[in-house]
């Protein structure tokens, strides 16, 4: 994987963040807190797991270690949609400073009191993976309130990129 392909992965979590939020925008605070099942109870929480799972490999990447942000950190969706833009653009600044071949590169962090090392192309992968994932839950539970979801698919995004030239 180049460091091309990697910036593209981040890419993709942008334009599907951009896209998603404005979906959640009109949401009242009753609506963005709501028990609606899933892997975490609300929208609120979904959202802040993304975010979240961001900002822990984030820290990895860069040789440190980081945990969830709590909830009362970010309560409203302003709050969590700087912070999320600011977790991608940390981890697009990462790769582009990175020599090429960054993708095959091996990180050693710690999870659970364990050492660990994963390369950074699976890094990446799982990172891209675990937003479109969580994304989905996030359009279900849009869906739950009878909200209309943005398309957030990553075959979307390759379409509208190339559409655009």
């Amino acid at each position: 994987m180049t460091n091309a392909e990697l910036l593209d992965l981040i890419a993709y979590q942008d334009w599907a963040r951009e896209r998603i939020l404005p979906a959640l925008e009109p949401l009242t605070t009753e609506e963005w807190q709501r028990p609606l099942g899933g892997s975490f109870a609300s929208l609120h929480a979904t959202v802040l797991h993304i975010l979240g799972a961001q900002e822990i490999w984030g820290a990895r990447l860069r040789g440190g270690q980081k945990g969830f942000p709590a909830a009362a950190e970010l309560p409203d969706l302003a709050a969590m949609g700087s912070r999320w833009q600011a977790a991608t653009a940390g981890l697009r600044d990462w790769v582009a400073a990175q020599p090429e071949g960054a993708a095959g590169r091996v990180i050693a962090y710690t999870r659970q009191d364990q050492a660990v090392e994963t390369p950074v192309a699976a890094v990446m992968l799982q990172l891209s993976h675990h937003t479109a994932y969580h994304l989905g839950q996030v359009v279900h539970m849009l869906r739950q309130l009878g909200r209309t979801p943005a398309d957030t698919g990553y075959i979307s995004y390759q379409r509208q990129r190339a559409a655009a030239g």
